[in-house]
């Protein structure tokens, strides 16, 4: 997956950069600042609770004022929500011709829950990942696009 990035991102020059890090640590020395936009994509649900936090942090740091994140991440959501969670995952798979999802399997939500965790991902809820950029000082923040657990979800770097 890192070399598919690093090869999209040749065709922008110098006007993309691609830096590989731990974001469990303090990567802020090796990014620099004043980026106009900074994207993440399916790396900081692997983190645990204090780690994605402070990895916000961090983002807000590096993006210049004005400037945008953007994340693109799985979720956690609301058990009640289940049954419809997996009727679209199972209607995409069938659009898509794509193999069924994992949702397909006869699992309760928590039963889901805990397999996800056990494989190392560590979801959490969009409207608490969206009140931590706030509290973080992104403003505006908002979620761009949401399908079941997948979710782009970002915020504006005040000035």
């Amino acid at each position: 997956m890192l070399d598919r990035c690093r090869e999209t991102l040749r065709g922008y020059g110098d006007r993309a950069a691609f830096v590989g890090s731990d974001l469990a640590q303090d990567w802020r020395e090796a990014v620099g600042e004043g980026y106009d936009v900074v994207i993440s994509m399916n790396a900081i649900h692997h983190l645990e609770t204090d780690e994605k936090r402070a990895a916000y942090a961090r983002c807000l740091d590096v993006v210049r004022p004005g400037g945008l994140l953007v994340l693109q991440e799985r979720v956690a959501f609301d058990g009640r929500f289940w049954p419809h969670i997996r009727t679209l995952w199972q209607v995409r798979a069938q659009d898509e011709g794509t193999e069924p999802h994992a949702l397909d399997a006869d699992l309760t939500h928590a039963q889901w829950l805990e397999a996800e965790r056990a494989g190392g991902d560590k979801p959490e809820t969009l409207e608490l990942q969206l009140g931590w950029l706030r509290a973080i000082g992104f403003d505006p923040v908002t979620c761009f696009q949401q399908l079941a657990d997948r979710v782009v979800f970002g915020g504006l770097r005040p000035g």
